[in-house]
């Protein structure tokens, strides 16, 4: 296994760079839409005390808060680290080391699918690195959305024969604490994960009948339950369902071409061309290597197939090649999967829809956590991979087959290239492919943030950006003043959380009345939006006082405080910096 160990090493420092994993080091997560919330979910958490459940923070969207399980910070790693939150520097970021451990295990689940197929070590390297180079790890940023390997080691559990490798107990325990790490880490993986192993358990119980019926049954409710424990644990309850207002029906389905279009990435122009909605959720290119293997091995599969079938019809006491009781249970998950992802909404690529249809309003609501649905077709992208590695190495002689994988990796390894029109893309690999760094090493996060005034304050309780919209999300001036908040133990009311509140709005709405009307809430810093600016400055000439401050305006009530007496040495109408 060291070999897999080194490759996933090697691949993240090919698309990102080792100095990721610096945990001082946060200046290539700002800007960068997502990394910003996984950041400050995190600063937040660890600067507050204790709540109940253990995942939760108030400060952070404040007045109702939220949790590390809905800014998608990890709360496998948060909820730890925040026991030992004092010994750590004030800037630290985990999410670059998790990003490295991720491509490592990615690498080991890789190898261990391929053992399945061979015991050939060269053939198992590459289809290690097959499965830790894919295109998707990088497109999905490899953090708490891309911790692909736990769909992997899901599909291993099911694929290997236990009784060659562990105790029957030994292997369910497996299984069991495989989910309950995956809704410790992203509920939309945990989701997957349990319906591969709801798979698994079927075949055990149905099937092979390893396990009673009621053994089973057992297992099923005992690890929903174990999985709503760890969300509810995890902060993933602290906003009600009631109140998720965000979403009204599935979003970003997956396009009938996505296995086959690189929407841009490709160097290779005839693999598809850039769309700004082929990004992200709807990305699913397996890339020309495979594809290409994949095309021999289906047609020798195919081949072999028909001469065995002229062999059982000359000699009936030959049995069939494949168990397909044995694959049931795992085609039909796969299939369900399938038909969530494209949705009622088809598209045949991401810019030309076929049709749709109209879905009951119960199951929009039953399934609106899980509205992102193209997601879940990455476990049949991964069993994909598995099948064209496997057919590859049992329709071919094992060097031949060995050579394929190796040309798989070679031109996939060379193929990625960045989006047109995506800055944060378009940067060099080795290293340098989210920074857009110019040569080694790293930046130290420099905040905009360097007036003196805001050494005061903590004269305050919180800080918004006024007008407040809840899920504000600017390039990064929305980061600065919130990583200004956490750091001195102030709140925000501007977060950007997976779900959205009802009561935060109004909450929002009624800040803003209150201002209209010249209350201004001597515990709040107000941060104007410039766009507004004329409009907004009359409302605090009656009890605050505003000035420009690094650029940005800046409001407080008028008070006999250390902040409140240095801005009114700052001229409000000279330094304007745009939010």
């Amino acid at each position: 296994m060291l070999a897999p160990i080194v490759f996933g090493l090697w691949v993240f420092h090919y698309y990102y760079g080792i100095w990721f994993t610096d945990p001082t080091y946060i200046s290539w997560m700002v800007g960068n839409g997502d990394f910003e919330t996984w950041l400050l979910g995190w600063q937040f958490f660890r600067n507050e005390p204790w709540l109940w459940p253990p995942g939760k923070f108030l400060r952070y969207g404040f007045p109702y808060g939220g949790s590390v399980a809905l800014t998608g910070s990890i709360p496998l790693v948060a909820i730890p680290l925040k026991l030992f939150s004092h010994h750590l520097t004030v800037d630290f970021q985990y999410f670059g080391a998790w990003m490295a451990l991720c491509y490592v295990l990615q690498a080991c689940a890789g190898a261990m699918l391929t053992r399945l197929a061979t015991k050939n070590p060269l053939a198992i390297l590459a289809g290690a690195l097959l499965f830790v180079s894919i295109p998707l790890l990088v497109v999905m940023q490899m953090c708490c959305i891309g911790t692909h390997w736990l769909l992997l080691f899901a599909l291993w559990l099911y694929l290997v024969d236990y009784k060659r490798v562990l105790q029957l107990r030994t292997f369910i325990a497996l299984s069991v604490s495989l989910n309950i790490m995956a809704m410790a880490v992203f509920p939309y993986l945990a989701a997957m994960v349990f319906a591969l192993s709801c798979a698994l358990y079927v075949r055990l119980g149905i099937i092979e009948k390893s396990i009673s019926r009621k053994s089973m049954y057992s297992l099923l409710g005992g690890v929903a339950l174990a999985d709503l424990l760890s969300l509810y644990l995890a902060g993933g309850f602290v906003i009600p369902m009631k109140d998720f207002t965000n979403a009204t029906g599935l979003e970003w389905p997956l396009a009938l071409d996505g296995l086959f279009s690189s929407g841009g990435f490709s160097r290779f122009r005839f693999m598809g061309t850039y769309s700004p909605l082929y990004g992200g959720e709807r990305y699913m290119y397996l890339g020309l290597g495979l594809l290409l293997i994949g095309l021999l091995g289906a047609c020798s599969f195919v081949i072999k197939e028909w001469r065995k079938r002229r062999s059982r019809e000359s000699n009936p006491d030959i049995g069939s090649p494949i168990r397909w009781k044995y694959w049931a249970p795992l085609i039909v998950v796969c299939s369900v999967f399938l038909f969530y992802a494209i949705s009622n909404n088809v598209y045949l690529d991401c810019d030309h829809r076929l049709f749709n249809f109209p879905l009951p309003n119960l199951f929009l609501k039953l399934v609106l956590p899980f509205r992102e649905c193209a997601r879940f077709f990455w476990p049949c992208y991964y069993l994909i991979i598995f099948l064209i590695i496997l057919s590859v190495l049992k329709g071919f002689d094992y060097r031949i087959a060995t050579a394929l994988l190796w040309f798989a990796v070679a031109i996939q390894l060379c193929e990625f290239k960045g989006i047109p029109g995506k800055e944060k893309w378009n940067a060099p690999l080795k290293g340098q492919l989210l920074t857009g760094l110019v040569g080694g090493g790293h930046i130290s996060y420099a905040t905009p943030l360097k007036d003196s005034v805001w050494q005061h304050i903590r004269d305050y309780k919180g800080i918004t950006i006024f007008p407040n919209v809840y899920r504000v999300k600017t390039v990064d001036d929305f980061f600065y003043f919130d990583y200004l908040a956490a750091n001195h133990g102030l709140f925000a009311t501007c977060a950007y959380l997976a779900r959205n509140n009802d009561k935060e709005v109004e909450y929002l709405k009624t800040m803003i009345q209150d201002v209209k009307k010249g209350h201004v809430d001597g515990s709040l810093i107000y941060v104007l939006n410039n766009v507004e600016r004329d409009i907004l400055m009359p409302w605090f000439s009656k009890e605050g006082i505003c000035g420009i401050v690094d650029g940005y305006t800046v409001c407080v009530k008028n008070s006999d405080n250390d902040f409140c007496r240095e801005l009114k040495h700052r001229n409000p109408e000279v330094g304007i910096h745009r939010l």
